[in-house]
């Protein structure tokens, strides 16, 4: 009788191990599947985040076509951008573009009377897309917007943009000429600045970028950079250019010239320059599409003695972004 109860018992501990293990390999295989499914899931959410790339446009008057090259950024693939002009939506890939889009890549488009492009992203399930970027040209190849000389005046406040968010400055001054980006909204608070030492009668080349994928702001001079990232967005479509001489050389001037915005020349007048004591002269640009992506452009000369260089913000450049 013990011996069958024992016999018994071993024989339901079996079934009980058994059932345990064919339970614990179930168990397992659920939590498998539910974590490939998880992964594979976040892989396809992050398929659908758009890319973070700069483009520039280039906008022919006499042909009537925009050239959008790709600048740099996120690896894209030309099968999920789209241009949409005249009306009609065409794949990068249709219009001649590459399957695989690096820096330098670039397509033609025309434009017709409308003289509008967009950029657009489509993700790969075609379940989201993001315009990238929104150009609209006038008949002379400027993008739409209008400049304003507002003339000379003495004083640093003096006919500017009423309330920029930013100002990108560069600076010749005795103890730090510098380049740099400051918060005009928190009393012209420094956010990013480097040294740059400009020589007497040297022309540079300069660029403002503002890139909406990354949030990033950019401000470079002769190759030496200083950016925010990120950067509040520029909705009021202003952007103000001011030169300033400071008391004490009649020699001190500044120039700023061939300016373009997104590739076309901001028409006229393209530049400004002022000279002697004391002096301001402002530049304004309204009415311009900077929220969507933007690269201003252009050269600057500072000429200036050396021995006149012997207080701070001797000669300033300055570009106010609203």
């Amino acid at each position: 009788m013990m011996g069958e109860l024992t016999g018994s018992l071993g024989n339901r501990r079996g079934v009980s191990s058994a059932l345990s293990t064919v339970l614990m390999i179930a168990l397992v295989l659920v939590l498998a599947a539910a974590a490939g499914t998880f992964v594979f899931d976040l892989g396809e959410r992050a398929t659908e985040s758009p890319p973070q790339s700069a483009f520039s446009y280039e906008y022919d008057s006499v042909s009537g076509k925009t050239t959008i090259s790709y600048q740099g950024g996120t690896e894209l693939s030309g099968t999920e951008l789209y241009v949409l002009h005249d009306g009609v939506e065409e794949s990068w890939v249709n219009l001649g573009g590459a399957t695989a889009v690096t820096a330098g890549d670039e397509v033609d488009v025309s434009v017709g009377s409308s003289r509008k492009v967009q950029l657009v992203w489509k993700s790969p399930s075609g379940e989201t897309s993001t315009v990238l970027a929104t150009r609209t040209f006038s008949a002379s190849g400027s993008p739409v917007f209008s400049a304003t000389n507002q003339g000379t005046s003495n004083g640093w406040a003096n006919s500017r943009m009423t309330s920029p968010d930013r100002n990108m400055r560069l600076v010749n001054e005795d103890s730090q000429p510098r380049v740099e980006i400051r918060n005009s909204n928190a009393g012209d608070a420094k956010i990013s600045s480097t040294s740059f030492t400009p020589t007497a009668g040297s022309t540079y080349d300069f660029e403002l970028r503002y890139n909406p994928s990354t949030d990033k702001l950019e401000f470079e001079v002769d190759g030496t950079v200083v950016s925010e990232q990120p950067a509040p967005t520029p909705d009021d479509g202003e952007l103000g250019i001011l030169l300033k001489t400071r008391n004490g050389g009649a020699s001190k001037s500044i120039s700023v010239d061939s300016l373009t915005l997104d590739g076309a020349s901001i028409g006229s007048p393209d530049g400004l320059s002022v000279s002697g004591d004391g002096q301001t002269k402002n530049l304004l640009i309204d009415s311009a599409d900077l929220k969507n992506g933007f690269t201003l452009s252009g050269d600057v000369t500072f000429t200036f003695n050396p021995s006149e260089i012997d207080g701070s913000e001797e000669l300033v450049f300055r570009i106010d972004l609203g």
